[in-house]
């Protein structure tokens, strides 16, 4: 079969993503992540650096890749979506068997990936290449890459686009339309109409909300809530604490502009906080440093926090922890390991959603039940989806009209739940809508 589809991770699970396109015996992969959930269920305390990549396989931590790396010499490319750990953080380690693979990725996602490979192993074998949104690379005579700028919950994210004698694959896993984007331009929709009329072979897509029956609202929402909150209840001698994904530079961005507004300082904590923060300024894409501060080490974070926990109402802190994660800073408060003391009436701000997996769910369950031993006031869901709902799934689907539809990124049950849409665009399960699971291959026609 001249094109066929490897579904090696991120087909059962949210999370481990990771497929490989194979065109005449050339194969580019697609992304490289891990699963979150996973990696928490390691007992505490566990050394990954110490774990080998099988070890990590085997706790399906990483994406299987074994019956793929014996394909290892055809590999021309490996090609990342955009900057979340589910989609890069296994490159360090599962990369260098591919040594002559580039990896592809825009700036913002190169820039995040160099400090994750060097906090993991130093350095790898495989050159990193940049690529801007819009723009092409010819992979061999048979492959040309296209960027396709699409609005997500993080910098400069992109739709990849295989263009191959046999058709276009695109390969859209993580994505919204945001008409209002606090950072960056709208998804590039001329484009994808563009394609759509060129001829897509196959469409590979993100499933988490497509059971929603909604469009996913933009992230200038969130910037309404906020500013609602935080300019409309009584806060004058109270500590404000803000978490949500670090890698939300644009939510961050609000939050430092309000934090000015309110005549307080923000402040950044967290060592995944300075990993992206500064890889978005390393691009010229925002400016954090000049206007927030930014403390990763502990002791750094203890040593303000000694500070501001005499001063509590002349800071904004925005912090990692959300999930609920062992060691972040808000789980540290909510244990009383820092030098700062939670008091009545403080305002906690959970500007994010849980991860859809049990142990996401169970450990954020257990934070706010230590945080409201603090009688603190919790705003939580401070926070709109980065994944596009059924609704805006059903537009890309009539942009693009894709002659297959395989859907990734999910349990099995949100996969099925994604063929109800391809029901709507005359589609059949097992002829050009597809299930499938994680060590699948598909032939394409």
């Amino acid at each position: 079969m001249p094109i066929e589809l490897f579904t090696v991770g991120g087909y059962e699970e949210a999370g481990r993503n990771m497929s490989a396109i194979n065109v005449d015996g050339e194969i580019v992969i697609l992304d490289m992540g891990w699963d979150l959930g996973k990696l928490l269920l390691l007992p505490q305390n566990t050394d990954t650096h110490k774990l080998t990549t099988g070890e990590l396989i085997e706790k399906d931590v990483f994406p299987d890749d074994n019956f793929l790396i014996k394909y290892r010499s055809n590999v021309k490319a490996i090609i990342l979506s955009h900057a979340h750990l589910d989609h890069i953080s296994a490159v360090p380690r599962m990369a260098p068997p591919y040594k002559n693979a580039p990896v592809i990725g825009t700036p913002f996602t190169i820039e995040v990936l160099k400090t994750i490979i060097k906090d993991q192993v130093g350095r790898i074998p495989n050159r990193l290449l940049t690529l801007n949104p819009g723009s092409k690379y010819e992979i061999s005579k048979n492959i040309t890459l296209e960027f396709v700028y699409v609005t997500h919950s993080t910098l400069q994210c992109v739709i990849i686009a295989l263009h191959t004698p046999y058709g276009i694959i695109l390969y859209a896993n993580d994505w919204k339309f945001d008409n209002y984007p606090v950072i960056g331009q709208k998804t590039d929709i001329k484009r994808l109409k563009q394609m759509g009329k060129e001829g897509v072979l196959g469409l590979i897509s993100c499933c988490l909300n497509v059971e929603k029956e909604q469009k996913t609202h933009s992230e200038i929402i969130v910037t309404d809530m906020l500013k609602d909150i935080l300019f409309g209840v009584e806060n004058t001698n109270n500590a404000i604490i803000a978490t949500t994904f670090a890698s939300k530079i644009d939510r961050i961005k609000t939050l430092i502009q309000f934090a000015e507004r309110m005549g307080r300082k923000p402040i950044l904590l967290g060592s995944s906080m300075e990993k992206y923060a500064k890889a978005a300024e390393a691009c010229n894409l925002v400016d954090i440093t000049s206007k927030a501060e930014i403390y990763a080490r502990r002791a750094q974070v203890n040593k303000i926090l000694r500070e501001v926990n005499n001063k509590r109402d002349e800071y904004l802190l925005i912090v990692t922890g959300h999930q609920g994660e062992q060691g972040a800073v808000l789980d540290r408060l909510s244990k009383k390991e820092t030098p700062f003391t939670l008091q009545k009436n403080d305002q906690i701000l959970f500007c994010s959603s849980i991860i859809p997996a049990p142990v996401n769910q169970a450990n954020r369950a257990e934070l706010e039940n230590r945080l409201r031993r603090f009688r603190p006031r919790i705003f939580k869901d401070v926070h709109v989806s980065g994944h596009g709902s059924k609704e805006d799934h059903r537009d890309l689907m009539t942009m693009v009209k894709p002659q297959n539809f395989i859907p990734c990124h999910g349990s099995v049950k949100m996969l099925a739940n994604s063929i109800s849409l391809a029901y709507d665009f005359d589609m059949k399960l097992g002829k050009d809508a597809h299930i499938l699971q994680n060590g699948n291959r598909l032939p394409l026609e």
